[in-house]
C-alpha cells in the first residue's frame, strides 16, 4: 500500500512541476503495468527520438541505430529531459515537450537549433536498471 502511495505521490509532484514550467508529459504507449519506475540516478535502456522547433528532421533518433544507455538526473541532459524521465514505468513511452527555460534557453547552435527553442523528446523507456555501473 505504501508503495502504491509513494508511486501517485511522484506522479503528482511531476506534475506539478510540468505546471509550473510549461513541461508538459504525456504518455504515448501505457505500461501493461508499473512495477518499476524511473528515480534519479537510475540507468536506462531507451529509445530517444529529440525534436527541436524549426526543424522538420529529428536532431536524435536512436530507432535508426540502437537503444542508448543514459542515467536519469545526469548534468549531460538538459534539466527539462532529467524532470520529464523521472516516474516513467519501464515499458511507457513518453513524449516530453520542453520549453526554453528547462533545455538551452537563449543559447543556440548554428544550423541546429535557435535561441528560446522547445524541445520535445520521445523516450521509450525499454529497461530500467537500478543497480548498475556502465
Amino acid at each position: 500500500m505504501g508503495f502504491l502511495l509513494l508511486f501517485y505521490l511522484i506522479k503528482y509532484i511531476i506534475s506539478l512541476q510540468a505546471n509550473d514550467s510549461r513541461l508538459k508529459i504525456g504518455i504515448i504507449k501505457a505500461a501493461p503495468n508499473c512495477d518499476r519506475w524511473i528515480e534519479d540516478g537510475n540507468w536506462i535502456y531507451a529509445h530517444i527520438v529529440a525534436r527541436v522547433e524549426g526543424r522538420d528532421e529529428p536532431v536524435l533518433n536512436t530507432y535508426n541505430d540502437k537503444p542508448m544507455y543514459l542515467m536519469v538526473n545526469n548534468s549531460k541532459f538538459i534539466p527539462g529531459f532529467n524532470i520529464g524521465l523521472r516516474g516513467a514505468c519501464e515499458f511507457e513511452t513518453r513524449r516530453i515537450t520542453i520549453p526554453p527555460e528547462l533545455a538551452y534557453g537563449d543559447k543556440f547552435v548554428d544550423g541546429l537549433f535557435g535561441p528560446q527553442a522547445t524541445w520535445t523528446v520521445d523516450a521509450e523507456i525499454l529497461e530500467i536498471l537500478k543497480d548498475i555501473s556502465i
